[in-house]
């Protein structure tokens, strides 16, 4: 089942968050964020959760690309992460279908995913769900794993 996330949500969205990225000593100021942010998203942006068998499986944020006006109606940007337990099982899928269908009611053009070049699960699911490489950068001194990262565009 998908639902807006609440700030209840928070400890195990940054948990499920921190099996991908690296939260570190500030895990708290993480969680505090990500409370703040559940409350800030506003439509028709949003920030679900996948809830299966009484706790949070997954969850996907679509945000505004920029804060601009010129495009703020018009792009957007998503966010997936997915329990490593449940990965494999649709959970993915389903998220990020339903942050595009979102955004198509919402009338935005694009929707944007910066994925890195080694994330080759994320590449294939969001490839299945009809985006494609947009642009490609090389790896970023603060990124620890020095992955080039690829940005995926959905044309609404």
């Amino acid at each position: 089942m998908i639902r807006r996330a609440t700030s209840a949500d928070a400890d195990a969205i940054a948990q499920i968050w921190g099996q991908r990225e690296t939260l570190g000593p500030d895990k708290k100021e993480h969680i505090a964020e990500i409370r703040g942010m559940v409350g800030r998203i506003a439509e028709p942006f949003g920030f679900w959760v996948s809830e299966g068998e009484g706790r949070v499986q997954g969850w996907v944020l679509l945000f505004p690309f920029r804060a601009s006006p010129a495009v703020r109606s018009s792009m957007a940007e998503v966010s997936i992460f997915v329990d490593e337990r449940r990965r494999g099982l649709g959970v993915g899928s389903e998220l990020v279908s339903h942050a595009i269908e979102r955004a198509k009611a919402a009338k935005i053009e694009y929707v944007l995913a910066w994925v890195g070049a080694s994330n080759q699960r994320v590449r294939r699911l969001i490839t299945s769900l009809g985006a494609s490489i947009s642009a490609e950068f090389p790896s970023r001194p603060i990124n620890p794993r020095r992955d080039k990262v690829l940005l995926y565009r959905w044309a609404l």
